[in-house]
């Protein structure tokens, strides 16, 4: 799925995967905490957390001590204002225990590689002709946030505002 993506973190012999998906309801997230489970059936754990538009939000710790995983990939994720979302992390064991901090770490690590991936790929830039002035004058107007303030003969905005305000509609890669 291109809207899911996966990022990474390793501690102490210990890797963690996170992954941030699409997720519109608590029966969406049993399927995918169900479907990662048995992707990574190998794996020790593998903690979770999702909010959605209502308001729901939920986590778990999947064998974690209390309050080491779940919460804080919350923390993250409300961090982020990503909503309809759940991120997983599963992680391999190496041997070497990690103490609540060092678990709390690595696991809001791994939450936040895997959204900013996300906010990055939802980032690209465009680079759309200025020799008119148009994007100026809808600068002033709409206030959209330019990435890159280049004033030259092109600038850098978001596709968002590509898409909004100049009708010009790229496809994301």
């Amino acid at each position: 799925d291109r809207d899911v993506t996966e990022g990474g973190y390793s501690e102490k012999r210990s890797r963690f995967i996170g992954i941030l998906s699409p997720c519109e309801s608590g029966e969406r997230a049993s399927e995918i905490i169900a479907a990662t489970k048995s992707k990574y059936f190998d794996a020790r754990h593998t903690a979770f957390c999702y909010i959605l538009k209502d308001g729901t939000a939920r986590f778990s710790d999947d064998g974690e001590p209390h309050g080491t995983a779940g919460k804080p990939m919350l923390d993250v994720l409300e961090g982020s204002g990503i909503k309809d979302a759940i991120v997983t992390v599963t992680r391999y064991f190496g041997g070497v225990l990690l103490g609540t901090g060092g678990l709390v770490r690595a696991y809001s690590a791994a939450a936040k590689e895997a959204i900013s991936k996300s906010i990055e790929r939802r980032q690209r830039l465009f680079s759309i002709s200025n020799s008119d002035g148009r994007i100026v004058k809808l600068r002033k107007v709409n206030k959209p946030k330019l990435e890159k303030h280049n004033y030259g003969t092109t600038i850098g905005i978001l596709p968002e505002f590509v898409q909004q305000y100049t009708g010009i509609n790229k496809r994301l890669a």
